[in-house]
């Protein structure tokens, strides 16, 4: 004998009516960017493990994330493609928020 739960239905068409409406609107619906920091540590890093992963000094990975000073291209590249490898997951530059590069 079997028994079925029932569940309240949900109307998704709301749902994909208003992703429709954002993204016509030019909202990122995508998922939230996230600070160095943040990617830091959800990897588990601490500053001077991502600087010694990253080959970058612990002040420019402390600059990087109080946003204190930018820092040149190549350096933030470095440093996102340490978080990349440890969180098994590419980062770009657009994937990060606060960032100053120059």
């Amino acid at each position: 004998m079997t028994t079925q739960t029932a569940y309240p239905s949900i109307d998704t068409s709301l749902l994909f009516q208003d992703n429709e409406i954002s993204l016509k609107r030019g909202v990122d619906v995508s998922k939230p960017k996230k600070t160095v920091r943040e990617l830091r540590d959800e990897a588990l890093m601490t500053a001077f493990d991502l600087a010694a992963k990253s080959e970058v000094s612990l002040s420019t990975i402390n600059r990087i994330e109080t946003g204190k000073a930018p820092v040149t291209r190549r350096v933030v590249l470095k440093v996102l493609s340490a978080l990349s490898q440890k969180l098994k997951r590419t980062i770009s530059i657009d994937d990060v928020k606060d960032l100053q590069v120059k």
